[in-house]
């Protein structure tokens, strides 16, 4: 006979399904109706189709044609003017590292839309691939667990509207964040390291991440991470040459909520879905920003080094550190994007699959999921007559109480290995 807790469960994974299956219909509505023919841009509503694949599309063209024009802001408009053929107003610059670049060069050698679906397949592809063999990592996955698998990552607002039809990059950051836990756990703490570096495609993403492992995995991480890294900035710099490498570096430097990064444009604060932009209207300077701002950084990379130290790296305890230390590295991001949502995929199937969670913490933890599902519908926050998102809250909400289900156990304890027992 079931327990009141497991109709509980039942209903809340039915629940689960439903919504994102509901979203899932609701995304896939909205692109088959809007959706252009093979020969046209723009979309039946007026927008490009694609979303912000213009300005990577953009980026191709350059990196075939000119690429020492690459970074230049006017350039960029004028070659995104010529493809779309017509001016477009809304600036869409492509502030990514030069490689992505040369990546993108080869979608260009397609139409505009053909290149669109061709990136979009790629990206579901690369996501899904990396959250299945996550979950296989973490626990056997059958035909009704895939299914259920699918429906969260598609039914995830962030991912599949803002990067799948809104043509971002962050299935990247799902796959750097899967497989460097998927090498840890294998013990391949270089190979980690060196998948780690492919956070170049967008490195304030990482920054907390990156630094609480490399204090906490030892030197094989490090110099996996170093080696990647150096491989990463001496091709950037063969490719573009260093006055172009280092124009890139010094753009993408003021590429923040607060600064303009070219007269007259900045990113939009209200667009912003981390801390800093939360900070960046709350506080009344940005002296005071950065200073708040430093405080918190420092304070949430002690407790994710304290986290990551308290337990055996064998144990489900390690996974629910590796779980707080990517949700604060998302969080304090300087540049935050609802898109760069995606890779909270991650944590929640880690969060969501951990027996070790204390039962007080694992519902707050699962209200705080179910949240981040539905953060895009309850997101109107106004303080200064700036219109915020829920998900600085929740960041914050689901970080300290990872952190107390991790300190609620004793130092180095292990009371469930994942591995014990599980097949390969």
């Amino acid at each position: 006979m079931l327990s009141v807790k497991d109709y509980l469960k039942k209903i809340a994974v039915a629940v689960f399904i439903g919504y994102c299956f509901w979203v899932f219909l609701l995304v896939s509505k909205s692109i088959l109706y809007n959706y252009p023919p093979v020969n046209s841009v723009f979309l039946s509503n007026g927008k490009i189709a694609g979303g912000d694949f213009i300005a990577f599309y953009t980026a191709g063209k350059i990196a075939r044609t000119d690429k020492t024009k690459l970074y230049d802001f006017h350039y960029q408009a004028a070659k995104r003017d010529d493809i779309l053929g017509k001016t477009f107003k809304v600036h869409l610059p492509f502030i990514y590292p030069p490689l992505m670049a040369w990546a993108f060069s080869g979608f260009a050698v397609f139409d505009f839309v053909t290149a669109f679906y061709l990136f979009t397949f790629l990206s579901a592809l690369m996501a899904v691939v990396s959250l299945i063999l996550l979950h296989r990592r973490l626990r056997s996955l059958n035909a009704l667990s895939l299914c259920v698998l699918l429906l969260g990552i598609f039914g995830f607002m962030p991912f599949y509207n803002g990067c799948l039809s809104g043509g971002q990059l962050a299935s990247i950051g799902i796959l750097v964040y899967a497989m460097v836990f998927f090498f840890l756990k294998k013990d391949k703490d270089f190979t980690a390291g060196l998948v780690l570096s492919l956070g170049y495609y967008k490195p304030p993403l990482f920054l907390l991440f990156a630094i609480a492992l490399t204090l906490t995995r030892g030197r094989q991480f490090f110099f996996g991470c170093l080696c990647g890294t150096i491989v990463l900035a001496a091709l950037s710099t063969l490719y573009i040459g260093p006055s172009q490498f280092w124009i890139y570096i010094t753009d993408a430097s003021r590429y923040t909520y607060g600064q303009e990064l070219f007269t007259g444009f900045q990113l939009p604060v209200e667009y912003g879905m981390g801390i800093f932009a939360l900070l960046t209207s709350l506080m009344p300077s940005m002296t005071w920003t950065a200073l708040v701002y430093a405080a918190l950084f420092l304070g949430a990379l002690f407790m994710s080094i304290a986290c990551l130290k308290r337990v055996d790296p064998s144990s489900e305890l390690y996974n629910l550190s590796y779980a707080a230390n990517v949700i604060a590295s998302l969080a304090l991001s300087l540049q935050l994007g609802t898109y760069d949502l995606s890779p909270l995929l991650v944590p929640f199937l880690i969060i969501l699959l951990n027996r070790s969670v204390p039962v007080r913490f694992r519902w707050a933890l699962v209200a705080g999921i179910a949240l981040f599902y539905g953060e895009w519908q309850i997101m109107k926050i106004t303080i200064h007559g700036y219109i915020f998102h829920l998900a600085p809250l929740l960041f914050a909400g689901s970080f300290i109480m990872l952190c107390l289900s991790i300190f609620k156990y004793p130092r180095k304890s292990s009371p469930v290995t994942i591995f014990q027992g599980r097949p390969d």
